[in-house]
């Protein structure tokens, strides 16, 4: 068995991306909007392109499943679309070119979505082969894990130099957040 290669595949396209979209069933039939079958044709086009350009050893693995899918969207999404729509587009157009063997999740394990307003009306699409993704329910992950296990709210208290008892202020009455790390 021939295993395939741990390099990312980087994919940079120009324009701008139209969101997926719900179709309209009608007659049995799914249709999309003019819009969005115009601009998968031309993704598909364009991906098509790019693939012809990479060379034979990385090709030769397609459709590929169990990958990562990063699709950075530089200024190319319009920014009230949602993430995940715009990266759901890039999906289905990899899906139909034959990048990927399908874009659910047994075929494609584990994705992101990123937006970037500087202007440059391009995408970024990473696929990552050979992705294993790690869980957070994972033994081994939280014990690396950064974030605190245990939050409690303690009092502040101050302590008066004199004999007055001590003033109470507003800032004197703020519980203040304490992590706790948990004990060894």
């Amino acid at each position: 068995m021939v295993k395939i290669p741990d390099k990312p595949i980087v994919i940079i396209i120009g324009g701008t991306v139209v969101p997926k979209e719900r179709p309209q069933v009608e007659g049995g039939q799914a249709r999309y909007s003019e819009d969005y079958a115009q601009w998968q044709k031309s993704a598909k086009l364009a991906l098509q392109a790019t693939i012809a350009a990479l060379p034979a050893t990385m090709t030769r693995y397609f459709p590929l499943k169990g990958v990562r899918v990063d699709v950075e969207f530089h200024g190319s999404l319009r920014g009230n679309a949602d993430a995940d729509n715009g990266g759901g587009s890039w999906l289905d157009a990899m899906v139909k070119c034959g990048i990927l063997a399908g874009d659910n999740v047994q075929k494609v394990n584990e994705t992101d979505f990123k937006f970037f307003d500087d202007g440059l009306q391009l995408s970024a699409i990473i696929i990552y082969p050979n992705w294993t993704p790690v869980s957070a329910l994972d033994p081994s992950f939280l014990q690396k894990a950064s974030f605190p296990t245990t939050v409690k709210l303690a009092k502040k208290t101050t302590r008066a130099r004199s004999r007055k008892p001590p003033v109470k202020t507003a800032a004197a009455k703020k519980p203040r957040l304490t992590i706790v790390k948990p004990p060894k």
